[in-house]
């Protein structure tokens, strides 16, 4: 397992795990909070809000009414849940225990264990997504050659581009790329960091300011990326 991930169990005792313990379930009831939730023989996430807890035994989640509902009804197997708080991932697999149409609520079972994606330390995955990069004044075509939940690479020619040469550590960026989730482009702030310029110019670029919405966007895409290669 990738040391950015680790799991805790809730069954297991001992105040070695009593402090991770109130540290993550604490997130549990922080109610509004954005989540996805994941069949996993589908692509398609489900967007959903925590509006309620019943600890030990399930999350209430909003979710919008109509086939998404009837999706998680329909579904006998377990489903992942996912959540962002304070720049980490956290996700868990568990049955829906049921549903209710008006207002449409899902109830999602307790999880026995929860999977932690730091997103600092979040693994990269190769690529090649074309994107463009704004600044105040222009905006330039590039391209982003590898791509964690936590940041990228990007590359691009800055013959073509001589505005881009001026690029400087610690610059503040702004990348436009699909994270292909039907909801197309996104603007998405950054950091440059570790430049490299020969005949291609090379920066590394760290985000800053995710919300939960984008951060989970991004973590989607490098996991559909990873599965590929």
């Amino acid at each position: 397992m990738s040391p950015a991930i680790e799991k805790y169990d809730f069954l297991v005792s001992g105040h070695a795990r009593e402090g991770r313990r109130r540290t993550e379930t604490r997130f549990f009831t922080d109610f509004g909070m954005r989540c996805v939730v994941q069949i996993p023989s589908e692509r398609s996430r489900i967007v959903g809000h925590m509006v309620g807890v019943a600890e030990k035994e399930f999350l209430i989640l909003r979710v919008a009414a109509g086939p998404n509902l009837a999706r998680l009804r329909d579904h006998v197997g377990e489903v992942i849940t996912r959540f962002v708080a304070e720049g980490t991932v956290y996700g868990f697999r568990s049955r829906v225990v049921g549903t209710i149409e008006h207002p449409a609520l899902a109830f999602v079972g307790w999880p026995d264990d929860l999977e932690v994606v730091e997103l600092r330390a979040s693994e990269r995955v190769r690529c090649f997504l074309h994107a463009r990069l704004h600044n105040e004044r222009e905006t330039f075509t590039v391209a982003v050659t590898d791509l964690s939940a936590g940041g990228c690479r990007m590359v691009c020619d800055p013959g073509k581009n001589g505005a881009l040469a001026n690029i400087a550590a610690n610059d503040l960026l702004l990348l436009e790329f699909d994270l292909g989730d039907g909801l197309g482009p996104r603007m998405i702030g950054g950091v440059a960091k570790n430049i490299v310029k020969d005949d291609r110019l090379y920066v590394g670029i760290m985000f800053v300011n995710l919300d939960g919405e984008l951060s989970l966007a991004l973590e989607g895409l490098v996991e559909r990326i990873r599965q590929l290669w």
